[in-house]
């Protein structure tokens, strides 16, 4: 079988002729034939909100939170449409605030290529923990979000609707915590990994949704515009109005398409994160463990395939991988005291338990051992899938959710 396998910016091609593998994939949905237009009707006809031109009126400044670089670039797709927009419904400025959370500020020199080339009246900023200020309090924790964004006339947030492994979905109000929020309540609410009913696909009954559920009568949005990509990251569908709205139809999108019965356990799992931007960091390549372990059998063998161009990630990750703890303290420590960095080396040795879990990459062998992964090369790598009497293929593995049928 050969297996056509998204690394960076490309593919890799693994010819092995002594196995056949099953290969999962999310239900394709072409790209909008007419982004253009497509965006124009949901700008002037959202789902529970005025038009975006009628949200416009008596307003000269715009706030617009879009997705870091660790996510498909929407902006860069979009912006040549709706700034246009803005500007002809009498928006003067705006900023452009790209919701890090607590990831790594996306450099200069990246962001055209996240964004696309921008007229003079548009500004960007990275969103700093220290540029936030405290709105509300919920459940008794503060939340604080970036004060350009409270003191906007016009509040508008981008994002795209998809599986999260802790938060069940990412979009919606993820954007607004942890995307500008400050280091307190993003701690806060990722430490909700340890709990039973946090997980990918899982909304009702995930603490982190019900957390994030109370901001959306808290913090006023005026628009959203929530995407869903297809596995190509090309734009399948739009939902605009409200954020909580056009959220919670683009979820109904989401389970869909991403969501893929499995009904059997396999031997070998083979995954990529789906290429550049997914696989940027080590930090983002964890999630496809989350995502495909229930298709394994117990004591069976992964092989990620992910370039992690950046390195390790943020660099609260980095200093605790370099700490060269054992999971056993990992764990302690992470039920002990939760902390932002500790939390995905914690999500790598929980992944690992009661499997085998190797990692090609572009990465020092030091770091990948550091989160309990197996440092492998491509010989290696095609040997044990030429062994695997099972083999399934996720090679877009951060939004696809393998779940097993009943009765497996």
């Amino acid at each position: 079988m050969l297996f056509h396998i998204p690394y960076g910016k490309g593919f890799l091609d693994l010819d092995i002729k002594e196995r056949e593998g099953e290969i999962f994939l999310p239900r394709s949905l072409p790209p909008s034939k007419n982004l253009r237009e497509e965006l124009k009707k949901k700008l002037e006809f959202p789902l529970d909100t005025p038009p975006l031109s009628q949200l416009c009126r008596g307003k000269k400044e715009a706030c617009i939170v879009v997705d870091d670089n660790t996510r498909p670039p929407l902006g860069k797709v979009i912006f040549p449409y709706l700034l246009p927009y803005l500007k002809e419904h009498g928006i003067e400025k705006a900023t452009i605030l790209i919701a890090l959370g607590l990831h790594t500020p996306v450099k200069k020199e990246r962001i055209e290529e996240l964004l696309g080339k921008l007229p003079s009246w548009v500004k960007v900023k990275n969103h700093c923990i220290e540029e936030t200020r405290e709105v509300v309090k919920i459940d008794g924790v503060s939340v604080k979000l970036n004060s350009s964004f409270l003191n906007a006339p016009l509040k508008i947030i981008i994002g795209d609707v998809e599986l999260h492994q802790i938060f069940g979905y990412g979009g919606g109000a993820k954007s607004l915590l942890p995307g500008i929020s400050d280091r307190e309540s993003t701690t806060y609410i990722h430490s909700f990994l340890i709990h039973p009913d946090s997980g990918p696909g899982k909304l009702a009954e995930n603490p982190v949704q019900k957390f994030l559920g109370k901001l959306y009568d808290k913090i006023k949005v005026d628009f959203s515009l929530q995407f869903v990509l297809n596995e190509e990251e090309e734009i399948a569908n739009i939902f605009s109005g409200s954020l909580k709205t056009s959220f919670l139809e683009g979820k109904k999108l989401v389970d869909r398409m991403n969501k893929v019965k499995v009904e059997k356990e396999f031997d070998i799992l083979v995954l990529s994160p789906g290429g550049f931007p997914r696989d940027i960091d080590l930090y983002q390549t964890q999630k496809v463990i989350n995502m495909s372990f229930r298709a394994l059998k117990k004591g069976g063998k992964m092989i990620i395939f992910s370039e992690c161009s950046e390195g390790a990630g943020p660099s609260d990750f980095e200093k605790w991988i370099e700490k060269n703890l054992t999971g056993e303290e990992v764990e302690r420590k992470a039920r002990e005291k939760f902390s932002m960095g500790l939390h995905k080396l914690y999500l790598f040795f929980k992944g690992t338990r009661g499997r085998e879990v190797f990692l090609f990459s572009s990465l020092p062998e030091s770091i990948v051992k550091g989160v309990f992964l197996h440092p492998i090369d491509l010989n290696g790598a095609k040997s044990l899938m030429a062994k695997g009497e099972k083999i399934g293929f996720v090679p877009y593995a951060t939004t696809t959710l393998l779940e097993k049928t009943n009765g497996n």
